[in-house]
C-alpha cells in the first residue's frame, strides 16, 4: 500500500514549541484528552487516522510516513490506495472529503492525552518511546452468573368482542460459578396470569452477583385482537350524518355493529347501508353509508346576467346575480335552497344602470336667415344620433321646435335627450342653438364715391330689402338714382350689398347750391370769378358772436361754400352796466403807515356813499357808493408824470363832455413829499334804456357826471376826501366808459349802437376759450345767447355737432350695434364682435379663438371659444402668406377624431409650387410626420405640437407635451416670405375631426412652454402668425360654439371611486353601481330593504350588498342554516396502558359526534378523554450517569445521547488529568444491558513529572568482543557519539554480557548502553495553564526538552545503528547484528504513582499503588485521596458493597450483610473482564456516620478545612459530594523502582510485568538499511 500526500503545509524539523500553533486555536480551557482532540478538529486540521479503512494503510505526506494521530492542515490533498483501489481526498475544515465533494467516512478516536501534549509541544518526532503505556491495574477476574427463561406461545388472539387475553409462563432459573444458585428477579411488566391487551411484550428477568456482574433473559410474546380497521373498510361517521356502534363506539373489534343516519337537509343515498357489522374476516359487511344534500331546481340565468351559487343548487346553497352585460348592475340580494327543495325567492334581476350618450349632435349654432321682408325662417338640421349599452335608444326633443319648423328672428335653444328602455337618460344632452337673423347691409355711409351723397334710411337697421333715399347735402343737385336697396350679393349668398338700381353710382352736381340765408338775416351775392355772398342782419338784430358784419361766404373751386353755412342773426341785447376806472393820488412824506392808508380808503368810501345818496341812488346800491370792486391802495415814490390810459372800444363812440383827459395832471412838488398814495377805483352804474345811440350817450354822460363831482371836490380843497391832514392831490380816469355784458356775451358797438353779442343757435359760450363752440354730439341749442347746450332726450343723440333743434336728436344705437354716427339706423355687431355701450360707432373684436353665437352681442362674456369641424372632404384651406421668413416655428393645436373613416386634416407648407407635407392625420392613433409613421395613444382630445428649427432642419413632434418623434427636414426652410400654411381635409364619411386652439409662433417652443400651453385649450394667440381666427368665414369649415375642447380629464383623479367615471367638458359624471347615489356615488343604498336574512338575523347594509348577523344558533350567508352544536357520544372502553411500569395511563375516549358540531357549532363541553393510572410499579432504569461517575475520580461526560430508556455516553478526564487505564469508546445502559451500565469508567489522575528519564539500547555482536578495558573504551567512544552526549544533556551507563578472552570464549557479546537524564527537581507541569492560556511552564518545557533530547538520540541511533555500534578493538572491527537492536524507555516515578504515557500518573482515589500498579481498594476499604500506597479500612461493623470505594460514606453496609459474599482479600481491578457489568445500588448512610450526600444542580458546596470538597459535573445529574477528611498516612518517599515499557509498531502493548520490554523497531537486513522506526 502506498499513499502520497501533496500538502500545502511544511513539516518542520524539531522545533521545540511547534505544538503551540494548535494550542493557540483552542478556546476551551477545560480540556482533557478528548477535549483536546475535539478542539483540534475545530482548528480546521484533519486527523490522518480518519482516512483509514479496513486493513492497514501506508500513507506518506511529502515523502514522510504519517503516524496514526497526526494532524494535517486544511487544503492538504492526498492520493490514497485502499485494497488496490486508488482514491484522492483532501482536508477541508477538519473533514476529509473525496474529490466528488462527499465526506470520507471517518472514525472518531480519542488520542491519548499526554502523548498528544508531548507530541504537540515537541513536534512530530517526540514521545514515540516514552509515551508508550506502562503500568496498569491488577486484574482479578470474577466470573458472571447465568440465567435461563423458557419459551412460551409466541402469538395469542383475543376472543370476539374482547380486547385482551390471559397469558401465563414458568419462572426462570439462575446460577453463579462462585455463589451457586441465585434467584432471578422480574425487572418490570405484569406477572404471569394477567390480562394482556394487544401488543408485543418482553418481560425481563435478571440476576446479579456480589461483584455486580449480572445476566438477563426475556420472556416475549404477542397479543393480537381481530379488528375491522382496514382504511378502505372501517366505517366512520358519514359526512353530514351520524353513526352509533356497539359494543364500542371507537374500537371496531370483531362483532361490532354500527347504525347510520343523516342530518337535516341530507338523505342517505340509495346504495347506502343503514347497518354494518364487523366480521371475522376483518371486514364490515354492507355498503358505505353516504349522506347527500337535498337539491333544489336549477335556476335560469337572469337577463343580461349570470347566476352564482355557493354550492350549485344544493341545500343551503346561497345564490346571487352577477350582471355580465355592460352597464347592468344588480341591486343586491340573495336566495337560498331550503331543506324542502324550494328556493326562498326568485333570483335578483340585472338592471340597466348606464345611460345612453350621443354620438352626433349638430354643430351649434344652426344658423338661418330670414328672407326679404320676413322676420322668420324655416330651419332644418341633421337629426342627432345616440348609442346605449342596451342597443335600444330613443331620442326625444325636450326644448324647442322640431327640425323644419319656422323660427322667428333671434336665438332659439334646442335640446334632445337619449333614453333607453330602462328610462335612463343621457347625462349630457344634445344641445345647440338655432339662430335666425336678418341679413343686413353695412351702413351706406361712406359707401359712395361722391362724399356729398347723403343716404336717408328708414327704421333702425339696414336689413334685407331696406330702401334708402339718397340726396346731396346743402341743396346740391343729385345725378342718378335717388334710392338704394339692401340685397343679396348672389341668389343664396349671405353677403349683402347696396343695390342702386344698376348703372353708375349717383353723384352730386359740381356747382355750389344756393346758400341757405340765416334766420333774421340775408345774403347779398354776386359773381366775380367765383360766386360770393355777404351776410347782413335785419334791423334790431345783430350778428352773433364769431360773425362779423358783411362777412364773406365764397364758393370754392371745389364747389364748396367756405364757410359752409352761416349762423343765424340774433336780436340785440343791452349791457347790464356802464363802468369807468380812475386813480386818486395823495402826496405824503411816508406812505408806509397802514393807518393812513386805511383811513384814506374809508374816507373816500364814505364820501362816495354820501354822493350817491344825494343823486344816484337809483343807479347803484347805497352801501357801495357805485364802487364796483374793492378799493386798492398803492404807495410808491413820486414820478414827474403819471397818466392813466383809457381804452376806446370803438372809434366812432360818442365822447361825453369833461372826459377829455389828454392834458396830463401837473404834479405839485414839495421837499418833504416824496411819496404818493394812490386809491385805484372802478365806478359802475346800472344801464338805463335800450340799445340805441341815445341810450349810449345818456349812460356815458351819467358816469361822467360822477367823475366831475369828485374832481370838483378836490379842486375845492378836498376836505371830504382828506384824512389826518393829508389832502387829495389829483384824479385821473379812463378815456371812455366800458359796457358790462352778461356772462357769455361780448360788448360790441355798431357805430354808436351798443350791443352785447351772444352765441348763435346750435352753439354755446365756452369759457375756456372765451368764445362760442358748437354743441357737441348728443346735444342741441335752439336759443341764442346760451352758455350751454341742451341734451337730447334719453337714449337719443345727434348725428353731428352744432345741432339747433330737438328734431335733430335720433335714437342711439343700442348695445350690440353701431353706426357711423352712433344713432339710427344701426348695424348689429357682426359675429366675433360685441359692443357693451350704446351710441357706439364700432364694435369690439372678441379675443383670438373666440366668437359669438349670434350677431349683436353686448359683452365679451358672449365671446366663447369655438372648435373647427371639418365638413368638406377634399377641401383645401390656405392661411395668409407669411410676411417674414421664420427661422423656427411651432404649429400646435388640439384635435379630436372619432374612430373609423372620418374627415381628418393634414398640414403642410406651400412655397411657390413646392408643397412640403408636415403632418397627416391618418387615423386617431396614426400620424404621418414628414413622411414618417408615428403611433400615438389617443383617448379624447389630443394636443399636437410640430416644432421646426431651421438652423438644424430638424422637426419634432410632441403629443400632449411629450416628444414622440424627430425627423430631419430635407426640403430646406419651409416658412419663407410668401409661403403659407395649407390644410387639406382628407376624405371620410363616418364623422369629422375637430380642431381647437390652433396657433403658429415664430419659435421652437421649449418643453416647459409646451406644458404651459397644454394646460388650456385656448392659449394666448395674439402674437401668433396663425390662429383660430384664420378659420372664420372659410368654406368647408363649421364653427362649433361653444368649444367642446377638454384639456383635462377629470376622471384621472378617480372622483367616482370604484364606480364608472365619464369625462365631460370641464367636469365628469359618475355612473353609480348597485344603487349608489350622489354626484360622486358617495351615498350608499340601503341594501337591507327586502333582505332575505332569516331566523331573526340582523341585516347590515354593506358596500355592495347586505350581510346578515346571525342570531345565536344559526349561520350561513342568510343565517339560513342552523348551527349544529356538538354532543358527546358514549364513552369507549379503557385502552392499553401507556407504560409497562412506573405509572402509566389507560385512556378511554368519547367523541363529540352525537351529533358532531358543525363548522361553526360549539364543541362539546368537557374533555373527550378520561384517564386512570395503570402499571404503577417502578420501571427498571439506568442509574444516572452522574452516579456512574461517582465511582471514578476526575471524570466527566464529553457528551451523552439518549433515546427512550437507552443512554450512551463518552467519558473524558477533567482538565490536566489522564485515565489510569484506557476507557471504553462509550458507556451504555438500557434494556439491552438490563438497565445496568456496561462498565465502570476508570479513574483519572494527575500527571506529574518522573524523576529520571532513561533510554536503554541493547544490541548483539555476532562475534564476541574482547574482554577488557579496550572493549569498554571502544563502547564508551561509540556512546560518546550519541546526540545527547554530544550536547552534554545526558549521562551514559554501559554494560556487556559475554566476551572473548583466553579464559572465556563466548560466541557473542550483548552490549547494553543507557542514556539518562535526571529531572527530580521538577515539581508541576501546570497543564491547566497550557490548555487554558497556551502557556508552557518552565517545568513542562524542561521535561519535554529532556524527552526530545532522548527521543532524538534514539532516532539518530536507529537511523545509523550499524555505523553507530561498529567498534574497533585492537585493530579488529566488530559489527552488530542489526536485527538484535532493541530500544526501551524507563521512567522513574515517585511512590503512589505509576509510569504511564510518557509521565507519571498518581493512583486515583479508590486505589492504591502496589508494585507499580494502581489497584482498587478491596471490600471493606476505601481511599479518598490520590497518590496513596494503601487503602483505609471502613469503620468497625461496616463494609462496602463494591470494591474501589472513594469515601467513608460508602462504608454503609453492615458487616453481616456482606461477609458471606465478599472476599476482602481479593483486589478487583479497574479494568474488569469483558463479561462484568455493574448494577446501580442505592447507598444507605448509617446515622452514626457524619458524611452526607445531597444533590444540588450546578452548585458546589464546600465544607471548611479539614474537610475537602470534590465537585463532579455531568451532563445529566450534577452531584456535589461533601466528604469529611479521614486521617491517612501518605508515603512521600520517591520510589526508585524502574518501570520499563517497550512499544512496538506492529504489536499491541503487552501485559504488565516487573521488567516488560516492548521493541519499538528493529533493523532488518544489512546495516546499511536506513528505514525509520516511526510510523
Amino acid at each position: 500500500m502506498n499513499s502520497k500526500c501533496f500538502a500545502k503545509m511544511a513539516v518542520g524539523h524539531y522545533f521545540l514549541l511547534a505544538g503551540f500553533v494548535f494550542f493557540s486555536l483552542v478556546s476551551d480551557s477545560s480540556a482533557s484528552f478528548s477535549d483536546v482532540i475535539r478542539f483540534y478538529k475545530q482548528s480546521r486540521r484533519c486527523l490522518t487516522e480518519e482516512i483509514r479503512q479496513n486493513g492497514d494503510i501506508e500513507c506518506h505526506i511529502n515523502g514522510m510516513p504519517f503516524r496514526v494521530g497526526d494532524f494535517v492542515q486544511t487544503g492538504t490533498v492526498c492520493d490514497v490506495t485502499y485494497s488496490q483501489t486508488s482514491q484522492r481526498v483532501f482536508c477541508e475544515n477538519n473533514v476529509w472529503r473525496n474529490y466528488g465533494d462527499l465526506p470520507v467516512h471517518t472514525h472518531d478516536r480519542h488520542k491519548r492525552f499526554w502523548g498528544f501534549v508531548a507530541g504537540a509541544v515537541i513536534g512530530w518526532v517526540a514521545c514515540e518511546i516514552f509515551c508508550s503505556r506502562g503500568g496498569g491495574v491488577v486484574q482479578v477476574v470474577n466470573k458472571p452468573p447465568s440465567i435461563s427463561c423458557q419459551e412460551v406461545e409466541r402469538v395469542r388472539y383475543a376472543p370476539p368482542r374482547e380486547t385482551s387475553v390471559v397469558v401465563t409462563w414458568p419462572e426462570p432459573t439462575a446460577t453463579d460459578p462462585e455463589q451457586g444458585k441465585l434467584t432471578p428477579k422480574q425487572k418490570f411488566g405484569l406477572p404471569s396470569g394477567s390480562h394482556f391487551e394487544k401488543g408485543s411484550y418482553a418481560i425481563p428477568y435478571s440476576v446479579t452477583d456480589d461483584h455486580s456482574n449480572s445476566d438477563t433473559c426475556i420472556i416475549s410474546f404477542t397479543v393480537n385482537v381481530t379488528r375491522c380497521d382496514k382504511a378502505d373498510n372501517i366505517p366512520g361517521h358519514p359526512v353530514n350524518g351520524q353513526m352509533r356502534c356497539t359494543p364500542y363506539q371507537y374500537d371496531p373489534i370483531l362483532g361490532t355493529t354500527c347504525l347510520f343516519s343523516c342530518n337535516e337537509g341530507y338523505e342517505l343515498t340509495d346504495f347506502s347501508s343503514t347497518s354494518r357489522t364487523c366480521k371475522d374476516n376483518g371486514y364490515f359487511d354492507g355498503q358505505v353509508a353516504q349522506c347527500t344534500k337535498i337539491q333544489c331546481d336549477d335556476l335560469e340565468n337572469p337577463q343580461n346576467g349570470e347566476k352564482y351559487c355557493s354550492s350549485q343548487t344544493y341545500y343551503n346553497s346561497v345564490c346571487g346575480t352577477t350582471c355580465s352585460a355592460t352597464g347592468y348592475e344588480s341591486d343586491g340580494g340573495f336566495i337560498h335552497c331550503q331543506s324542502d327543495g324550494l328556493w326562498t325567492a326568485p333570483l335578483p334581476s340585472c338592471q340597466d344602470k348606464r345611460a345612453p350618450h350621443f354620438t352626433f349632435c349638430p354643430v351649434s349654432p344652426v344658423r338661418e336667415y330670414a328672407d326679404k321682408g320676413k322676420s322668420s325662417a324655416t330651419v332644418v338640421w341633421m337629426a342627432p344620433t345616440a348609442t346605449d349599452n342596451s342597443g335600444d335608444v330613443t331620442i326625444i326633443r325636450t326644448i324647442g321646435q322640431d327640425s323644419g319648423s319656422e323660427f322667428g328672428i333671434g336665438k332659439h335653444p334646442i335640446s334632445y335627450v337619449a333614453r333607453d328602455p330602462s328610462g335612463k337618460e343621457s347625462v349630457v344632452p344634445c344641445s345647440f342653438d338655432v339662430v335666425v337673423e336678418h341679413l343686413e347691409c353695412d351702413s351706406p355711409d361712406g359707401k359712395f364715391d361722391d362724399e356729398l351723397i347723403l343716404p336717408d334710411c328708414p327704421g333702425t337697421e339696414y336689413t334685407y330689402g331696406t330702401v334708402c333715399n339718397v340726396s346731396c347735402i346743402r341743396n346740391y343737385e343729385i345725378i342718378g338714382n335717388t334710392t338704394i336697396t339692401c340685397e343679396r350679393e348672389g341668389p343664396n349668398s349671405t353677403k349683402m350689398v347696396w343695390d342702386w338700381g344698376g348703372g353708375e353710382q349717383p353723384t352730386c352736381n359740381d356747382k355750389c347750391p344756393a346758400i341757405q340765408p340765416p334766420a333774421n338775416g340775408a345774403f347779398v351775392c354776386q359773381t366775380a370769378g367765383n360766386e360770393y355772398c355777404r351776410l347782413s342782419c335785419s334791423v334790431d338784430f345783430g350778428y352773433p358772436s364769431g360773425t362779423s358784419k358783411n362777412q364773406m361766404f365764397v364758393c370754392t373751386d371745389q364747389q364748396l361754400w367756405d364757410p359752409p353755412e352761416a349762423d343765424d342773426c340774433a336780436e340785440r341785447r343791452p349791457p347790464d352796466a356802464n363802468t369807468i376806472g380812475a386813480d386818486l393820488h395823495y402826496f405824503v412824506g411816508d406812505c408806509n403807515d397802514p393807518n393812513v392808508q386805511s383811513g384814506l380808503k374809508d374816507k373816500f368810501l364814505a364820501y362816495m356813499i354820501e354822493l350817491v345818496n344825494n343823486g344816484w341812488s337809483n343807479r347803484c346800491p347805497n352801501d357801495t357808493g357805485c364802487i364796483r370792486d374793492t378799493i386798492k391802495v398803492i404807495c410808491g415814490p413820486v414820478t414827474s408824470r403819471r397818466r392813466r390810459e383809457t381804452i376806446s372800444l370803438t372809434t366812432g363812440r360818442w365822447r361825453p363832455a369833461g372826459l377829455d383827459r389828454n392834458v396830463p395832471f401837473r404834479v405839485k412838488r414839495t421837499t418833504d413829499n416824496d411819496y404818493v398814495i394812490t386809491l385805484k377805483i372802478t365806478l359802475e352804474i346800472s344801464w338805463e334804456g335800450g340799445t340805441s345811440a341815445d341810450d349810449l350817450q345818456k349812460n356815458d354822460q351819467d358816469i361822467s357826471d360822477i367823475i366831475t363831482a369828485i374832481d370838483n371836490e378836490i379842486a375845492s380843497g378836498g376836505n371830504a376826501l382828506s384824512f389826518d391832514g393829508i389832502v387829495p392831490a389829483q384824479l385821473t380816469a379812463d378815456r371812455w366808459p366800458m359796457m358790462e355784458c352778461p356772462f357769455g356775451q361780448t360788448a360790441k358797438y355798431d357805430g354808436d349802437i351798443p350791443n352785447c353779442e351772444g352765441c348763435a343757435t346750435g352753439k354755446y359760450y365756452e369759457s375756456t376759450i372765451s368764445s362760442c363752440a358748437k354743441c357737441p354730439v348728443g346735444t342741441f341749442q335752439n336759443e341764442t345767447y346760451q352758455t350751454m347746450c341742451k341734451a337730447c332726450p334719453s337714449d337719443m343723440s345727434t348725428k353731428e355737432s352744432g345741432r339747433k333743434n330737438i328734431s335733430e336728436c335720433f335714437p342711439v344705437c343700442s348695445m350690440g350695434s353701431y353706426s357711423a354716427s352712433g344713432v339710427i339706423p344701426c348695424t348689429k355687431c357682426p359675429l366675433g364682435e360685441y359692443q357693451p355701450n350704446a351710441n357706439s360707432k364700432n364694435c369690439n373684436k372678441c379675443d383670438v379663438g373666440k366668437t359669438t353665437i349670434e350677431r349683436g352681442q353686448t359683452a365679451d362674456l358672449n365671446c366663447t371659444p369655438y372648435d373647427v369641424v371639418l365638413n368638406s372632404p377634399g377641401n383645401n384651406m390656405t392661411f395668409p402668406p407669411l410676411t417674414t421668413t421664420l427661422e423656427s416655428l411651432t404649429l400646435m393645436f388640439w384635435m379630436k377624431c372619432p374612430s373609423g373613416n372620418v374627415t381628418r386634416p393634414s398640414f403642410g407648407f406651400v412655397n411657390g409650387g413646392t408643397h412640403t407635407s408636415m403632418l397627416d392625420i391618418v387615423d386617431a392613433e396614426t400620424l404621418d410626420f414628414f413622411r414618417s409613421t408615428i403611433q400615438i395613444e389617443s383617448n379624447g382630445w389630443t394636443h399636437v405640437a410640430i416644432k421646426w428649427l431651421g438652423t438644424t432642419n430638424q422637426a419634432e413632434l410632441a403629443i400632449n407635451g411629450n416628444n414622440v418623434g424627430a425627423v430631419p427636414v430635407t426640403t430646406g426652410n419651409v416658412s419663407v416670405i410668401g409661403s403659407y400654411l395649407l390644410m387639406t381635409q382628407n376624405s371620410g364619411n363616418n364623422g369629422s375631426c375637430r380642431i381647437s386652439g390652433l396657433q403658429m409662433t415664430n419659435s421652437s417652443k421649449s418643453d416647459a412652454d409646451l406644458q404651459t400651453d397644454i394646460a388650456t385649450c385656448l392659449p394666448n394667440g395674439d402674437d401668433a402668425f396663425y390662429n383660430m381666427d384664420n378659420f372664420k368665414d372659410k368654406i368647408g369649415i363649421d364653427i362649433d360654439t361653444p368649444s367642446k375642447c377638454d384639456e383635462f380629464d377629470e376622471c384621472t383623479a378617480s372622483p367616482c371611486g370604484v364606480h364608472i367615471c365619464e369625462n365631460l367638458l370641464n367636469g365628469y359624471r359618475c355612473y353609480c353601481k348597485s344603487g349608489y347615489t350622489g354626484d360622486n356615488c358617495e351615498n350608499a343604498p340601503d341594501f337591507c330593504v327586502n333582505n332575505q336574512c332569516e331566523h331573526a338575523a340582523t341585516c347590515t347594509s354593506g358596500a355592495w350588498n347586505y350581510t346578515c348577523a346571525c342570531a345565536t344558533g344559526f349561520k350561513g350567508k342568510l343565517c339560513e342554516e342552523a348551527i349544529v352544536n356538538g354532543n358527546w357520544a358514549d364513552w369507549g372502553d379503557y385502552g392499553q396502558c401507556s407504560k409497562s411500569c412506573n405509572g402509566g395511563n389507560q385512556t378511554r375516549i368519547r367523541t363529540c359526534t352525537n351529533p358532531s358540531p358543525g363548522p361553526d357549532g360549539a364543541d362539546c363541553l368537557g374533555s373527550g378523554q378520561d384517564q386512570i393510572s395503570c402499571n404503577t410499579d417502578p420501571c427498571p432504569a439506568c442509574e444516572p450517569v452522574g452516579h456512574l461517575l461517582l465511582r471514578s475520580r476526575y471524570t466527566k461526560t464529553d457528551f451523552c445521547v439518549s433515546e427512550g430508556d437507552y443512554t450512551r455516553c463518552v467519558i473524558i478526564c477533567e482538565t490536566g488529568m489522564e485515565f489510569v487505564e484506557p476507557p471504553l469508546d462509550y458507556y451504555e445502559c438500557g434494556a439491552n444491558t438490563s438497565y445496568t451500565w456496561n462498565r465502570i469508567p476508570p479513574s483519572c489522575a494527575s500527571i506529574r513529572p518522573g524523576t529520571r528519564l532513561t533510554i536503554d539500547t541493547s544490541v548483539t555482536y555476532p562475534v564476541a568482543l574482547p574482554c577488557g578495558t579496550e572493549t569498554d573504551q571502544a563502547l564508551n567512544s561509540a556512546a560518546g557519539e550519541a546526540q545527547c552526549v554530544r550536547n552534554n544533556a545526558c549521562d551514559v551507563s554501559i554494560s556487556t554480557t559475554g566476551c572473548s578472552s583466553r579464559r572465556k570464549r563466548d560466541t557473542t557479546t550483548t552490549a547494553d548502553i543507557s542514556f539518562f537524564i535526571n529531572v527530580e527537581e521538577l515539581q508541576d507541569f501546570n497543564l491547566t495553564a497550557l490548555l487554558e492560556d497556551n502557556i508552557v511552564s518552565a517545568d513542562l518545557q524542561t521535561y519535554l526538552n529532556a524527552i526530545t533530547e532522548l527521543e532524538q538520540t534514539a532516532q539518530e541511533i536507529n537511523n545509523s545503528a550499524s555505523d553507530f555500534f561498529t567498534v574497533n578493538v585492537n585493530n579488529v572491527t566488530y559489527n552488530i547484528d542489526p536485527s538484535t537492536l532493541d530500544f526501551s524507555a524507563v521512567i522513574t516515578c515517585p511512590n503512589g504513582s505509576i509510569a504511564n504515557d510518557g509521565a507519571c500518573v498518581q493512583c486515583p482515589a479508590g486505589t492504591s499503588e502496589e508494585n507499580r500498579w494502581c489497584v482498587y481498594c478491596a471490600l471493606g476499604t476505601y481511599q479518598n485521596q490520590e497518590g496513596q500506597t494503601e487503602c483505609l479500612a471502613c469503620p468497625t461493623g461496616y463494609t462496602t458493597q463494591f470494591v474501589g470505594m472513594i469515601d467513608v460514606a460508602n462504608c454503609s453496609v453492615e458487616e453481616k450483610t456482606t461477609a458471606s459474599t465478599t472476599d476482602s482479600t481479593t483486589a478487583t481491578s479497574i479494568s474488569a473482564s469483558a463479561t462484568t457489568t455493574t448494577t446501580s445500588t442505592t447507598t444507605t448512610t448509617t446515622p452514626t456516620l457524619t458524611p452526607t450526600t445531597r444533590s444540588t444542580p450546578s452548585t458546589s458546596t464546600t465544607t471548611p478545612t479539614p474537610a475537602t470538597t470534590t465537585t463532579t459535573t455531568t451532563s445529566s445529574v450534577p452531584t456535589t459530594t461533601t466528604t469529611t477528611a479521614t486521617p491517612t498516612t501518605t508515603i512521600s518517599t520517591s520510589s526508585t523502582t524502574r518501570t520499563t515499557t517497550t512499544a512496538n509498531l506492529n504489536d499491541a502493548p503487552g501485559s504488565p510485568n516487573t521488567e516488560t520490554t516492548t521493541t519499538l523497531g528493529k533493523k532488518n537486513g544489512s546495516g546499511n538499511d536506513k528505514k525509520g522506526i516511526l510510523s
